[in-house]
């Protein structure tokens, strides 16, 4: 099964690290969703799984990341 992949389990932890702590910065938080998204589709399409797994997955945490990027950004319109 793809979620048992321990190869797909790694990529996702080194992507989500180097990209999730700008979700909470209002400044950059659309270009680090936009690039967390294109490298988790990038390293699931290189290793095999199909545009249909690559979607399902992909719609369970873009979802998210944009919510917490627009909290940001609207945390910081009303700060001032």
């Amino acid at each position: 099964m793809v979620r048992s992949n321990p190869l797909i389990a790694l990529l996702n932890k080194y992507i989500d690290r180097q990209f999730h702590r700008y979700f909470d910065d209002p400044e950059h938080c659309l270009k680090a969703v936009a690039l967390d998204t294109a490298m988790h589709q990038y390293f699931e399409a290189m290793l095999g799984l199909s545009r249909e797994e690559i979607v399902r997955r992909t719609a369970r945490y873009a979802g998210r990341a944009l919510e917490r990027c627009m909290a940001s950004m609207l945390r910081e319109i009303f700060k001032h």
